[in-house]
């Protein structure tokens, strides 16, 4: 006489669990932390659209060369298993809390806002970017100009 077993499913899906144990699994890469800091060297100007525009340049300079040579410090942690990422930078001795971006390939990093001590320096974003090997730190300010520019004040040349 032909039964049903009801443990015969479970045995299939034990067997399946033991064979896929035998398999290599790619490693994961643990968690990383860190502080980076930058010193932001080049001051140029961009759209509202974030377009490059070299003619704003020199009104950049007038207004916002006081900054160039200055430093960006950012704590930073990230977990490539989960995608948990989290940062705060140091600018001008104020402290802005980061965000992710979502960018692949880069870990980036950009703040909502920035606190009044910032924002009246006409200061209106941080922006922090590791490469995936946790090298090559990137930081930049953006800086308020007028309705038609922008500045940016970063560690890495205008593209």
């Amino acid at each position: 006489m032909n039964t049903w077993n009801p443990m015969s499913p479970w045995k299939s899906v034990a067997s399946g669990l033991a064979l896929l144990s035998l398999t290599a699994l790619p490693a994961v890469a643990a968690e990383q932390s860190g502080t980076s800091t930058v010193k932001l060297t080049n001051l140029y100007g961009v759209e509202q659209t974030g377009s490059r525009n070299p003619g704003a340049d020199a009104a950049c300079k007038k207004a916002f060369g006081s900054f160039v040579g200055s430093s960006m410090t950012t704590t930073w942690k990230v977990d490539p298993s989960s995608m948990m990422m989290s940062a705060e930078a140091t600018y001008e001795g104020a402290q802005v809390r980061m965000f992710p971006l979502g960018i692949a390939g880069t870990y980036n990093f950009m703040s909502d806002g920035v606190p009044e001590s910032l924002a009246a320096k006409k200061i209106n974003r941080l922006i922090f970017a590791l490469d995936t090997s946790f090298q090559n730190p990137a930081g930049t300010v953006l800086f308020l100009m007028d309705e038609k520019d922008n500045c940016v004040l970063s560690s890495q040349p205008a593209s």
